[in-house]
């Protein structure tokens, strides 16, 4: 009871104080209040966006104003991920390890790995529905490679040998279907669900020779070569959760799970499913430096193989640290110094 009547007293007193203040400091007094309340407004409502001053949101970095190099994230989405979200048009991603992507449009976005340089591979991902809670995207995408393969033996035998040796090319070629639906339930939260499912061939393609010799006489003779080693799909599925801290700060936790079905083998046709699933689970915490446009990558993943768990039997990479770097390139032309042009 001496609690209340002490809080009442104060209450009263506070309100007798601001009544007296001359009223040129009320009315600053209300401004002030009023503009603490509007720059945290988001915060008060659960909204994790960045709390930005009004001298920020004009300040430009180029022509770029300041709070739109990191918008995505601002609005809680994390679209360089395994999400149903697309990037900004025209905006550009460079990544080392992961996929760099270009923007088409709002929906309509274009990737490809570095390692296009050696092994060409394209995806296309399309963003068909988006209510701002709830969002769907397709994405179909193909590699292909070949690498040179030689080799030469031989064995000897009594009263003669044999030697044979080949030289081609290892080729193989990927196609794939993904899916992916995202939940937003808030500004800080996305919890998204995709599954996949991929073709892998595996052939070769070059020249056999051989040659024998013996006391009987010689021979040798040259062979044409296009085999199909093997055939297998990838049938997987998977989660992400991202919690944006900010929008220089993002944790993603994510994890995928699938099981290869080969069809074929040395040219033969099979069934076999592979008694085990692969499980790839993984943490991470991104961050981005604003003024270079650049975003760093820490985390951590695992590869197990349930039900058995032989991989981590034999501690073939329990969990292992990884780390990953890249940079956001914008249209600046779409942007003013308001806001995106959307």
């Amino acid at each position: 009871m001496k609690a209340l009547l002490s809080f009442t007293y104060l209450c009263a007193l506070s309100c007798t104080l601001a009544t007296s203040l001359p009223i040129y400091a009320q009315q600053k007094l209300r401004d002030r209040v009023g503009d603490i309340y509007n720059r945290y407004k988001p915060l008060i409502k659960g909204d994790s966006a960045t709390i930005i001053t009004p001298k920020q949101r004009e300040e430009p970095v180029g022509d770029v104003p300041r709070h739109a190099l990191y918008m995505e994230w601002a609005r809680g989405k994390v679209p360089e991920f395994s999400t149903a979200y697309t990037l900004r048009r025209h905006e550009f991603r460079l990544n080392i390890l992961g996929p760099s992507s270009y923007a088409l449009s709002d929906k309509l976005e274009l990737k490809s790995y570095l390692s296009a340089v050696v092994v060409p591979n394209i995806s296309l991902k399309k963003k068909f529905f988006d209510n701002n809670e709830f969002a769907f995207a397709w994405e179909f995408g193909a590699a292909a490679g070949a690498f040179p393969l030689a080799g030469i033996t031989g064995i000897l035998m009594p009263g003669g040998a044999i030697a044979g040796g080949t030289a081609g090319l290892l080729n193989f070629n990927s196609l794939f279907v993904k899916g992916y639906g995202s939940w937003k339930p808030s500004r800080m939260f996305t919890f998204s669900l995709r599954s996949e499912v991929e073709r892998l061939h595996l052939g070769y393609t070059g020249l056999g020779g051989f040659a024998a010799i013996g006391s009987g006489g010689a021979g040798a003779g040259v062979l044409l070569l296009n085999t199909s080693l093997a055939n297998t799909y990838w049938v997987a599925g998977g989660f992400e959760s991202d919690f944006v801290i900010n929008p220089k700060q993002a944790i993603v936790l994510r994890a995928s799970m699938g099981k290869f079905l080969t069809t074929g083998l040395l040219g033969e046709n099979t069934s076999r499913l592979s008694s085990d699933f692969l499980l790839f689970p993984s943490l991470s915490w991104n961050h981005a430096w604003e003024r270079r446009h650049i975003h760093l990558s820490l985390g951590l993943f695992g590869t197990y193989n349930p039900p058995s768990y032989t991989l981590n039997q034999k501690n073939v990479l329990p969990v292992m640290y990884y780390y990953n770097v890249y940079w956001i390139f914008h249209n600046k032309a779409r942007t003013k110094s308001t806001g995106s042009k959307r």
